[in-house]
């Protein structure tokens, strides 16, 4: 998928469908509570930034 389509109903429903998925993991959740963070960025077919994210709490 191109930038230019990913539009920005897409983009928060990517970050709120990773957050849930990183916290409802407990092994992710655990390195959270630790002091962990968890690095996400999503890039389209030409490699333009469609989104990044750091989650660092649940």
């Amino acid at each position: 998928m191109s930038a230019r389509d990913f539009g920005t109903q897409q983009v928060a429903t990517l970050a709120q469908n990773t957050r849930l998925s990183v916290c409802q993991s407990d092994d992710m959740a655990y390195t959270i509570s630790m002091g962990g963070s968890f690095s996400y960025r999503w890039i389209d077919n030409s490699g333009a930034a469609l989104h990044s994210m750091v989650i660092e709490n649940c």
